[in-house]
Order: C-alpha cells, then structure tokens, then sequence
C-alpha cells in the first residue's frame, strides 16, 4: 500500500474513532443497551456495536439521539459489510417519516450511495433528485485567498452581476462568468474541478430562483471551506470555517419573495478539495413545488424581509437536530457530561473543530476522571495540530481507564507514522489480547511487518483477514497491492475485481486496476474501469485524461483528443488538459494546434516554464533558420580592411518577449569575426550575468565557424558564481562560455 493512501486511511480511521467511541463510558443516564453498544464497539465488537445501534434508531428515530447513532454506524458500516440491512433501516426512517430532519438526510444519502454502490445509477439518480439539490448554476473564479485574506474581502460579485463582464481574478487571470457543463450525481458543486489556480482561492455561484408564492423556506448549505451566501442580496449565511463539506451543515429559514429571487455563493478555499452542496426545503423538510431556477439574469423582487426572527421561528421544530437540541442542553443542565459530549461530537461532524474542542474541555472539567472525554478532546487537539497537548489527554485517558483499547489503537498509530515499528507492535498487541480478532490491530500489523520488509508475513496476514473479513474493501485493496509487488498480476486483478463487486465506486481499487490493466496492454479494459465513473463523477477532470492517455497508449491519438477536447470544453481553466491536448496536437504535426493549447496552459499557469521554453523553441525555428552565418561570413570584411580592429560585429540582434503573466524573456544573437589574437581575447570567452533566484539563462547554440568552413560546437559551458561568500550577492551568477578552435580568422557564434 502506497504512503498517501496510507496516511489517508490513518487521517479517516483518527476521525472515526473520534466519533465512535462518543457514548463509552458515559454517565448513568444512559440505558443497559447505550452502554452495551459501546462496550461492544470498545473491543472492536462491531457486529455486535452495530445491532445495539440501529436497534436504538429503529425504535426511536425522531429523537436527536438518533443522529449522533447513525453517525457512527455510517462509520463501522465498511467493517460490518452489513449494506442491505444498513439500507433497511434508512428506508424506515424515511417511511416513519423521522422528525429529525437531518437524519432524514443522511438517510436518503445512504440510499443514493447504496445504488452507485450497486451500479444502478439511473435509481441513484432518481433518489438524488427527492434531496432536492440546486445544480443549475453560473459560476466565477478564482479570485485570491492567500492565507485565508479572501473570505473578508470584497470583490466584483459582491459589488455588481454582470453576466457578460470580463474580470482580473488571481494571478491576473482573466476570467468570467461560465455554467458548468458536468455535475456529479451527488448535487456536489465541484469548484475545484472548474477553477484553477484552485488552492488559496476564492470562487462564486449564482443563481436565480422562482417562487410560485411568498413562503417560508429553509436554505441548507454544506461547503469546502468557508461559505457566505446572499439571499436577494442580504447575507443570510457567514461562516469562515475550513472544513470538509457535510449536507445540510448550515441550515437558515428565509422568506421567499413571489417571483425571482437571487442567491450569491461565495466559497475560500485553501487547499484540495472546493465546493459546496445547497437545496431548499420547505419548514416541515419537504422539497417545495413550483420553485424554478435559472442563470440568466433577473430582476428581483424583494419582501418585506429575508430572514425570519428568533420570535417566528419560536416553536417551530424545522429541524429538530441533534444540534438545536443539545445547545439547549448544555445551557439547561450545565453539569450534564452527556450533553457536552453529544454536542462536541455533532460539532466535529458538521466541521465546528474550535466549538466541539470547547465542549470536550467542559467535559473534561465536569469529570476529570472520565476516559472519554480526554480521548475526545486529545484527539481535538491533534486535529487543530496541537499534537503535544493532544498526546497529554490520550495518556490521561489511558491513565483512567488502561484498557481503553481505543487509546492504545491511537498510541499505537502515533508510533507507526513516526517509524517506531517495534513500539507500535507492542500496542497493536495489547490490543490483540483483548480481541484477537480486532481488524484495525491486524491490518496495522500487515503494514508494519511491510515497513520492516517481513513481506511474507505481511501478505500472510492480509490473507487471514480477507478470509475473516471478505466485505472489508480496505483489506481486499491491500492484498491486490501486496500481490501486485510481487508480480502476481491476475491475483492482484482478481483481489480489485473483488472491491469494485463490495464498492463498486471504490476509486482506489478502479485506479489501480485500470493502470495494471494499461500495463499489461489490456488497454481496451483500463479506458472501460473510467468511462464507468463518467455517469455520476462527470465532474471529475482526471478520469478524461486518464481515459485520454489509455487511448495515447493504444495509438488512437485521434480518439485521445477528442476526449481532451470535450474535456476542455467541460473544464475550461484546467491547464493541464491543455497542456496534454497541445503535445498530441504536436505529435500529430499541427503545430498551431499546439501551440494554441499550450499558450492557453500559460495563460492559466505562468509558472509551466518548461513548456514556455518549448513553446519559445518550437516557435523560433524558422525565424532562426533566417539568420544565415555562412553567408554573413562569406560577406564579412577582411581584417586587412579595418587594421586597428580586434573583430568584426556581423550579428548583434536583441529581442525580448513580455508574457501575459507579466514575465519576460530576452534573446541575445551575436556573430563576431575575429580578426586577431586580441579579438580572440576579448570574444573568445563569453560571460552571461544573471540572477539565479529569479532568471534563467538556456544556451540555444554556440559555435565556431573555422577557416576551412568546418563548425566546432563549444562543450565547456559552466556557471560561476564571483561573489560567492558574500550573502547580500549570493543570488549573482555568471554562466561562462568558452567558444571552441579559436585562430585568427574564425568566426564565433553564440544565441
């Protein structure tokens, strides 16, 4: 298993204890079966945790409760296998119609994954459609967020809408309002995808929406990283918060005026993923008839108000969520470790890191003694990098409950990532004389017997697992790759076949399987594992250039860019497709093609300068063609001619280029006559100053022409650095051309 994929499952498994191990160990006021279900899951009994649970949501699926328990069972639902069952009981929450509106939610989302899991996306579709998800708009960008700078500044979408006006964005992008051609199935607005420069960056939305009536309705909102949202160009949401996009994170009732009404998003982003999710219920939760969007731009009409008051909202449960109802809690009864546990944990869910991190202190502070609650809050503080304090809290929950197994897992974990592979053998063996069965003790094991080249004993291992856990896809997935280091390419295919029959939508699986495939020449299967994905993951530029490199591989050239060139209609700031389309162009011999595409990769990302170096090559060939040496030779003076003269200057031609992005390049041409041996000592070394921090200099030709018309090729060509030592002028370099046969009569040339 390869090092990110590894740290990514680390980053998700840190997160899933985090909100599994919530109710363990809590207070008396939880029943036999809470406590039960957590005792089981504290083993690693997750079978058994997974009974308990949804046997508490089946019962009583309108309370708040309910939440935090469907939230840990989408966790362990990987590691149970137990997909129909967990499906069963999200189509009873629907048919029971939960109050929970939020559960409600999650419930109908588990039943769109469970058909892409299937592979019947049309169902899948069908479902997305009953969550109501706004997918119909323009977008702009990106505009700049350097160090989290954008979120509070105002630019031109926030001062005016104009649909045809072209804008200065980040880097000096020139950019404009465009409408997406591909969403995924999920209602997923991908600005990562259709922005670029997308890290440290600012996007926005727009739309428009029809109203048949005046009526309350409830915006909810769920966005990667921070979000603000206008409604009829009031701010109705403003959270600077980076976090990963969850459904209905924020939800605000508004007031629909009748006719056109406009809704502005704006979204920072730092790095990977960018974008957001929006939809519109009524106040009971229900999708509301009649309601139209458009991009086209309208004239609003604005109501009397947008938002409802704290006084109109008074005893209306439009949500009835685990959040409203534990911020009462914990202000009722604030002594209460439950309360202030449930709430940091929907906190954590819904991306409030600092707020859930604050509730875990009060619990803590209300019971210094409790186990849980030094986990939670350690592995808070890990998450906001505070790994010094986050290790104090796991030795303090370790301290109070020493078979906290959880814990151990998590000290464990901290040995492996930093390299400590015999310290973290000896926790994952604590744990196993617990629950020798325990799957995530014996899956670290596989991979620290993998660090420490014992590959036969790893492989062993992961085959004693995938028996015991055949619906486990993370196990299944590292076998195929444990099998593929070793060559054994079938077993490896046959290990990725059998994830993608459990998780059909597995992308790691269908990335490795397609790239073997690719390599074994079976290139027709590899292109068919991604024209898969394009049904509900069109929004997903990757899987166009990797079914455009299957092509290239197959020497369809022709078929290969047609698919760029969809691609680049669908993601017209991606320079990385323009750049792949214009070396195909080039392949091909349309050269104009290529440099078209690679002029627009520029145009997007100025800092390509290998490709600008090429552009300027494959540019310049015939205009340096022109330029004829022989012949300006053969019509130079004679040194008799010019007796005080040391050479003779035939060529001394200058040109410099200013980019778009505000970057410059100079070429120098010279063709000198040397007349004498002081000619060859003024001319025969040729020294080139520049700034090594900012310019760089590329020897195009250098060479001598001899009396007998033969051409030497100078070959001692090396940078020097004359003020080395001194710190203020470290940057000052000189590259050094020594031109090659000099004599008297030679003539020298160098570009």
């Amino acid at each position: 298993m390869s090092q990110p994929i590894k740290k990514k499952f680390i980053s998700v498994f840190i997160i899933l204890l985090i909100i599994l191990v919530a109710i363990f160990n809590l207070s008396a006021c939880a029943n036999d079966s809470e406590i039960i279900g957590f005792d089981y899951w504290s083993k690693g009994f997750y079978q058994e945790a997974f009974n308990q649970w949804s046997d508490l949501i089946s019962k009583n699926p309108d309370s708040p409760e309910a939440e935090v328990y469907w939230i840990m069972l989408e966790e362990v639902l990987d590691k149970v296998g137990r997909y129909d069952e967990f499906i069963t009981l999200s189509q009873e929450i629907l048919d029971k119609d939960s109050k929970n509106k939020i559960l409600k939610a999650y419930a109908q989302g588990q039943i769109v994954q469970s058909y892409i899991r299937k592979n019947n996306i049309l169902q899948a579709s069908q479902e997305v459609e009953k969550l109501g998800m706004v997918t119909d708009w323009l977008i702009i960008g990106p505009f700049d967020n350097t160090g989290k700078s954008g979120f509070k500044k105002v630019y031109p979408p926030e001062e005016e809408i104009d649909l045809q006006k072209t804008y200065s964005g980040k880097d000096s992008l020139q950019i404009e309002w465009f409408k997406p051609k591909k969403i995924a199935l999920s209602g997923f607005i991908n600005l990562d995808a259709f922005l670029y420069p997308n890290n440290w960056s600012v996007g926005y939305a727009l739309t428009y929406v029809y109203s048949p009536w005046e009526k309350v309705a409830i915006f909810k909102v769920g966005a990667d990283d921070a979000v603000k949202v206008w409604f009829n160009d009031e701010v109705v949401i403003e959270q600077d918060i980076y976090r990963r996009a969850v459904i209905d994170q924020e939800a605000v009732p508004v007031w629909l005026s009748k006719g056109w009404n406009k809704i502005l998003v704006k979204v920072c982003e730092k790095e990977e993923s960018w974008g957001f999710y929006f939809r519109i219920t009524d106040i009971d939760g229900e999708l509301i008839e009649g309601l139209k969007y458009n991009t086209e731009y309208k004239e609003i009409v604005k109501a009397a108000k947008v938002k409802l008051t704290e006084g109109e909202l008074k005893g209306k449960e439009y949500l009835n969520d685990a959040l409203t109802y534990y911020k009462e809690e914990v202000i009722n009864n604030p002594q209460d470790l439950k309360s202030h546990l449930f709430l940091g944990l929907v906190f954590q869910k819904k991306g409030f890191l600092d707020k859930a991190v604050e509730e875990f202190e009060k619990a803590v502070s209300i019971d210094s003694k409790n186990a849980l609650a030094h986990y939670l809050l350690g592995n808070g503080y890990r998450q906001k990098e505070k790994f010094d304090e986050g290790q104090e809290e796991i030795k303090e929950a370790l301290k109070n409950n020493p078979d906290f197994i959880q814990a151990i897992m998590q000290v464990g974990t901290n040995y492996y990532e930093k390299g400590l592979y015999e310290e973290a053998i000896e926790e994952f063996e604590k744990i196993l004389e617990v629950n020798p069965d325990s799957l995530e003790a014996n899956l670290y094991l596989s991979w620290v017997y993998e660090r420490k080249g014992w590959n036969l004993e790893a492989r062993r291992k992961l085959e004693e697992l995938g028996e015991a856990k055949p619906y486990y896809t993370l196990v299944q997935y590292s076998l195929g790759v444990s099998y593929e280091r070793k060559g054994w390419y079938e077993k490896a295919i046959q290990q990725y076949k059998k994830v993608l029959d459990i998780e059909y939508d597995d992308s790691l699986s269908r990335a490795r399987l397609s790239s073997l495939y690719f390599q074994l020449g079976k290139f027709e299967e590899g292109i068919a594992l991604y024209s898969e994905v394009l049904p509900w993951k069109s929004d997903n530029p990757a899987i166009y250039k990797n079914i455009a490199d299957g092509y290239i591989r197959m020497g369809e050239e022709d078929r290969a860019i047609e698919i760029l060139e969809e691609a680049k209609d669908i993601f017209p700031y991606n320079s990385s497709i323009y750049s792949q389309l214009g070396y195909l162009y080039h392949e091909q011999g349309e050269e104009e093609n290529a440099i078209e595409s690679w002029k627009q990769a520029l145009e997007i990302s100025p800092e390509f300068l290998r490709l600008r170096d090429y552009i300027d090559f494959i540019s310049e060939k015939e205009e340096i063609a022109e330029v004829d040496a022989r012949e300006l030779i053969a019509k130079s003076p004679l040194a008799e001619e010019y007796p005080d003269a040391s050479a003779a200057m035939l060529l001394d031609e200058t040109r410099r280029i200013i980019h778009l992005d505000g970057t410059s390049s100079t070429t120098y041409h010279k063709i000198i006559k040397l007349f004498n041996r002081r000619g060859i000592e003024k001319f025969g070394e040729v020294f080139i100053t520049y700034n090594a921090w900012g310019e760089r200099i590329t020897i195009k030709k250098a060479r001598t022409f001899k009396l007998d018309g033969t051409i030497i090729d100078a070959t001692s060509i090396k940078d020097i650095f004359p003020l080395e030592g001194y710190r203020l002028y470290s940057n000052i370099s000189q590259k050094v051309i020594s031109m090659p046969a000099l004599e008297e009569g030679v003539t020298i040339e160098y570009q």
